[in-house]
């Protein structure tokens, strides 16, 4: 999940589901261009990637923060 603040009243930019590769020990996460275009470079925006054994109990893998920047050379237009 991506989203504006931590906690459970943070507003949510976007949630993905995470690729796992048990054998190549990963984990990959996608943010792709029709979701990116949610985050405005007012950020910073916070991400935690999960799993969940079993149904019951999560397991945070990874967190972090998202920096956007404006593209200099592509504004959109």
């Amino acid at each position: 999940m991506v989203a504006t603040a931590r906690g459970s009243s943070a507003a949510q930019v976007v949630s993905f589901s995470p690729t796992v590769d048990a054998n190549a020990g990963t984990v990959t996460c996608v943010i792709d261009p029709t979701n990116g275009r949610n985050y405005l470079s007012a950020g910073p925006y916070l991400y935690d990637i999960e799993i969940s054994r079993g149904g019951s109990a999560v397991y945070t893998l990874l967190t972090g923060t998202i920096t956007v920047t404006q593209d200099i050379t592509n504004t959109g237009s």
